[in-house]
């Protein structure tokens, strides 16, 4: 049975890459707004190829729609950081790969060991993965 999985990795407190201080007091301006500050791998984003491939497309030249359908979940925990993702890492799920789904990888390297992240090519993961 098909379900909608939310990958949302929210802002807040709790993540060191999100900074928040006062901006205006209310005691002050008369109303209150907190500055955030936060680099753009912090939270649920989208990674441009230009990210890792020199002279790759910009975010504005991807098609955000492949970023929304199905999806399988590939387990990559036994992948060490560092270490580079090979296509025979994905074999247990090979049969899956023939579908017109989006692999999510499972690689634990984001602190959590059960958040899946939906991802067409990580860091560390080699060309031909």
């Amino acid at each position: 049975m098909a379900r909608i999985v939310d990958l949302t990795l929210p802002l807040g407190p709790h993540n060191p890459r999100v900074q928040f201080e006062p901006f205006r007091r209310i005691e002050v301006d008369g109303w209150t707004i907190t500055k955030v500050t936060f680099d753009t791998h912090a939270g649920t984003h989208l990674d441009a190829p230009s990210h890792q491939v020199p002279n790759a497309p910009t975010l504005d030249g991807v098609d955000i729609a492949k970023c929304v359908g199905p999806a399988f979940l590939c387990d990559l925990r036994h992948v060490r950081p560092h270490e580079q993702i090979e296509p025979e890492d994905f074999a247990p799920r090979a049969d899956r790969f023939d579908v017109v789904a989006l692999p999510l990888r499972l690689t634990g390297r984001d602190g959590s060991p059960t958040r899946a992240v939906a991802i067409v090519r990580s860091p560390g993961e080699s060309g031909s993965a």
